[in-house]
């Protein structure tokens, strides 16, 4: 292979070849998204005779196709993506007759088949089919046929007709490969994979330098949860939408996209179809131009498809994607700079497969503008009796260290802070010692008011800061975030100094305010 292999994907490899050795049949492995799933797999596999890439999606096939050849070197991106166009798809080209293609299609044609449709191809070292188009083809396709057989998305093969194709063939060697190695019917992969034999966590992808930085921004609604049930390891669909396709909640998305991730190309998920066209009018609204793209074609504006939308995003003439279960797997775009997550859901493998979109490297450009991180609005409705997956979630329990959805900039903040309140001063009362500066760990705040409309005293204070309060609509939640960035008041600057506090650098309002707060929380504890 032409690309430098990556120190964990050569581990990878060992790892696979190992268990292989060891008499292993079916192996698992995890890679968040942007790691290079698609090259480690096909650095494993190169080396054997006929092989299946099977994907979990009809639609993903040629897209697998172009990228698995690219990968095995059998041609350039560039040339590959040319030939495929050149001939109006890849089915297309392998149901002409050889003679009549040039030679870059000819040695396209000669590496690749398909299961596909009327075609079933499969006379080729390598095959790309879809699990559910190759089950219907079983009695096509001799048991002992492959060599080896990789499973893209590997934790969707549980079900009849992802799995049954796996107990079918008897190849030497069965390999998942995902980003998340959990399902959401709670079946344990160990019941589809005999061993799980490599990981390589996102965070330590991240400290590698290999995804960019995530900057999680959780952004409470006054939406609540409560009125809506569980069905299959997720909300009821028809009783989520009810609730979340609201025009406040809707307007709150467009107006905190405009507040963070202006002009920065984004990916928003929405609950159905009818929310996403909902979000794409709100978003149009306030002028930033959007597309929608959703299963249903009826749905679909006139003039409009899938693959044309998706080619003027990447060329970046649309702003913003807004999809209902399209773009949680298999769409890459490394400058999509914010994705937003507007349905709320109980499934960590869907929360995390939609946030993968935005952790791939950025291109210079990107950086030059908006830096080397990805932004996450994280849409948190308000709940008392489910358990929601959000970012906050996934990261409470880790060392600020290893927490995956906050910025270095962000970590390095949080970790000064925390070294600060490790200096400690005494107050003596009846002799006992209090020790005013161990202060409790963070702890979340649900506002459940933060999208009312500002009081005039929060208008009055932003207006004497200089805020544009006449152009401007503020929420509470709005004036409190912008109050806590002032400079602290001189009474402040005062009580800290009374505490020892070092206040020789930029103190915050909000600093400023939790550590008096924290001191007074700690004395009327001791009393």
């Amino acid at each position: 292979m032409s690309r430098e292999i990556r120190y964990y994907q050569a581990d990878c490899k060992e790892a696979v070849m190992s268990a292989m050795n060891r008499g292993r049949k079916r192996v698992l492995v995890t890679m968040p998204g942007g790691t290079g799933k698609t090259f480690t797999a096909a650095n494993i596999i190169k080396d054997f005779g006929r092989k299946a890439w099977i994907t979990h999606e009809e639609e993903l096939v040629e897209q697998s196709a172009v990228s698995v050849l690219t990968e095995l070197d059998i041609l350039p991106d560039k040339d590959i993506i040319e030939v495929v166009e050149k001939h109006g798809g890849l089915v297309n080209l392998l149901n002409k007759q050889k003679f009549l293609l040039d030679d870059k299609s000819k040695i396209v044609y000669d590496n690749v088949g398909m299961v596909k449709a009327d075609l079933c191809e499969i006379n080729k070292p390598l095959v790309i089919c879809s699990a559910q188009t190759l089950y219907k083809r079983l009695d096509k396709i001799p048991k002992d046929w492959f060599d080896v057989i990789v499973c893209d998305e590997g934790d969707l093969f549980g079900s009849r007709s992802f799995k049954e194709p796996l107990d079918f063939f008897t190849p030497r060697l069965i390999i998942g490969m995902t980003a998340t190695a959990f399902r959401m019917d709670g079946q344990l992969m160990e019941d589809i994979f005999e061993e799980h034999v490599y990981d390589y966590p996102i965070e330590q992808a991240i400290k590698d330098g290999y995804l960019t930085e995530i900057n999680a921004i959780v952004v409470r609604t006054t939406t609540s949860l409560d009125g809506v049930h569980s069905l299959g390891g997720d909300f009821n669909k028809k009783e989520l939408v009810e609730t979340v396709n609201t025009l406040e909640r809707n307007n709150l998305i467009v107006n905190k996209y405009i507040e963070y991730c202006s002009g920065q190309q984004f990916i928003c998920f929405g609950a159905d179809v009818q929310h996403v066209i909902d979000l794409h009018e709100s978003f149009k609204m306030k002028g930033i131009l959007t597309a929608y793209v959703v299963s249903n074609k009826d749905k679909m504006e006139i003039g409009t498809d899938r693959k044309s939308i998706v080619r003027n995003y990447k060329k970046g003439e649309i702003i913003g994607l807004i999809n209902y279960n399209i773009f949680s797997a298999g769409f890459d775009h490394p400058d999509c700079g914010c994705v937003i997550l507007g349905c709320p859901t109980q499934s960590k493998r869907k929360f995390l497969q939609q946030l993968y979109r935005v952790t791939r490297l950025k291109s210079a450009k990107f950086v030059a503008k908006f830096g080397q991180i990805g932004t996450i609005l994280d849409i948190v409705d308000g709940t008392s009796k489910h358990k929601l997956i959000n970012t906050h979630e996934l990261d409470k329990e880790k060392p600020i260290e290893d927490r995956v959805f906050i910025s270095r900039k962000n970590k390095e903040l949080l970790i000064l802070a925390r070294e600060e309140r490790k200096f400690k001063t005494t107050y003596r009362k009846d002799d006992k010692k209090v020790d005013l500066f161990t202060i409790p760990e963070y702890k979340r705040v649900v506002v459940k008011t933060g999208n009312e409309q500002a009081t005039e005293a929060q208008i009055a204070k932003l207006k004497s800061c200089g805020y544009d309060v006449e152009n401007m609509t503020f929420s509470k939640q709005m004036c409190i975030d912008a109050i806590a960035k002032l400079p602290a008041t001189e009474a402040q600057i005062w009580r800290l100094k009374k505490l020892n506090y070092d206040c020789s650098g930029v103190v915050t309002f909000g600093v400023a305010s939790q550590v008096i707060n924290d001191w007074k929380y700690k004395l009327e504890k001791q009393k």
